[in-house]
C-alpha cells in the first residue's frame, strides 16, 4: 500500500486561478478525511480546481463520492477531472456507475 500523496500547484492568471491537485497512492476510506480536508482547503482559496488522479494503487467508493460531490457543487466550468488509471481501476469505476458522472 502506497501512502496518499497530494501535490497542489497554481496555474492560470490571477483573475482565473486554478488549483491543480495531483493525487497519487492509496485512495481508500482510510485516506478519505485527508483527501476531503485538502480539497476543502484548496476550494477556499481557488475559484477553480483540477484534480489529476495518477499512479493510484487503490480507489474506493468513498473517494469517488467526494469527487462527484465536488464536481456537482462547483459545476463543470469550475471543476475538471483528469484520470490516468490502470485498466483494473477503470473497470472498478465503471462497475460502480460513476463513469459517466466523473468523466463528463
Amino acid at each position: 500500500m502506497k501512502d496518499l500523496i497530494i501535490k497542489v500547484k497554481q496555474k492560470g492568471k490571477k483573475d482565473d486561478l486554478t488549483a491543480e491537485m495531483t493525487v497519487e497512492g492509496d485512495l481508500t476510506i482510510s485516506q478519505c478525511d485527508k483527501f476531503r480536508d485538502k480539497i476543502m482547503e484548496v476550494i477556499e482559496s481557488h475559484p477553480k480546481i483540477e484534480i489529476r488522479l495518477q499512479n493510484v494503487e487503490n480507489i474506493d467508493l468513498s473517494i469517488l463520492q467526494i469527487i462527484a460531490s465536488v464536481k456537482h457543487t462547483l459545476g463543470p466550468d469550475k471543476f475538471k477531472l483528469v484520470v490516468n488509471l490502470q485498466d483494473d481501476l477503470k473497470k472498478l469505476i465503471s462497475n460502480t456507475g460513476f463513469t459517466e458522472m466523473l468523466y463528463n
